[in-house]
């Protein structure tokens, strides 16, 4: 289930540099996040909004819109803003749904002032109400890093997030109905990271990697895809920790060629649409034309 972190606290408690972070050890474990900044939506998007009470109000649920959005889409957003109304945050976790979560980022009013000494927005610290059922997460006691890891946690035991990760690199070129076989296979196990390797753009090759990570986002746009060199081997320690498994799918499934693909896609044969997902034969349409 998508899920929405909402950071709220004090000007300069530390509430983007902590969604930064958990964004980070998010994707490190295979879960992509987006993060929904208040300050420089405000600035950019909405600008006509002030600081009096009901703009305020308008801007929190503003941002929860956007959070929502994100997450139908099948995306996770990290929402980062001091948000000082105790009912209007109330609202707008409610209109984000149950995997809302109110995170609250503390820090005393005198480390937020030596922090920020132009102390920006500082009215919002004098009406900031907090929430008494909230998770406090204390930017004076304990680095980023660490409540990063206490948010991931936290996530795993809500079952928002899968406690074990399987790592996947390949061509995938194009990616095609076998390759998503194997990787549903190990994502009824835990989450995925996929690998796009970066070979070279050949008649035979006819897709960047950047290219190859849009088709596998279009199908799995929850999952970190990332391009790595092009890797020859996979060197390991005496016990690297982690196990090297292989998915042997069906003779249905281990018939699809990726080689047999490209050459029907380069004879305009129709039937390479249905050896990969509809999100990629979407986009490879829009490409072709």
């Amino acid at each position: 289930m998508p899920f929405c972190l909402w950071f709220t606290g004090i000007p300069a408690a530390g509430k983007t540099t902590l969604a930064l972070e958990t964004i980070k050890q998010l994707q490190s474990v295979g879960v992509s996040c987006s993060l929904v900044d208040a300050d420089p939506i405000r600035r950019h998007i909405y600008p006509d909004l002030g600081f009096s009470e009901g703009d305020r109000a308008k801007n929190i649920e503003r941002l929860a819109s956007i959070a929502s959005l994100v997450l139908r889409g099948g995306g996770n957003a990290c929402v980062a803003a001091v948000s000082p109304y105790r009912e209007a945050r109330k609202a707008a976790l409610q209109s984000i749904g149950p995997s809302a979560i109110e995170l609250h980022v503390h820090c005393s009013k005198e480390e937020a002032a030596r922090r920020d000494p132009a102390r920006k927005y500082w009215a919002s610290a004098d009406a900031y109400e907090p929430s008494s059922d909230s998770i406090v997460l204390d930017t004076m006691a304990r680095p980023s890093e660490e409540l990063g890891t206490d948010i991931l946690s936290l996530l795993r035991e809500g079952g928002l997030i899968p406690s074990k990760g399987t790592l996947f690199i390949g061509r995938w070129s194009p990616f095609h109905m076998g390759h998503k076989h194997i990787i549903d296979e190990a994502m009824k196990e835990g989450s995925v990271v996929i690998g796009v390797r970066a070979t070279p753009l050949t008649k035979d090759d006819p897709w960047t990697p950047a290219e190859t990570v849009q088709m596998i986002r279009a199908v799995y746009p929850s999952t970190y895809v990332f391009i790595c060199p092009d890797i020859s081997a996979l060197a390991v320690g005496r016990t690297p920790g982690y196990e090297l498994k292989s998915h042997i799918p069906g003779e249905d499934i281990t018939k699809i060629s990726g080689t047999e693909v490209r050459e029907l896609i380069a004879s305009n044969d129709p039937r390479w649409r249905d050896a990969v997902p509809s999100e990629v034969m979407r986009y490879l349409k829009k490409r072709l034309l």
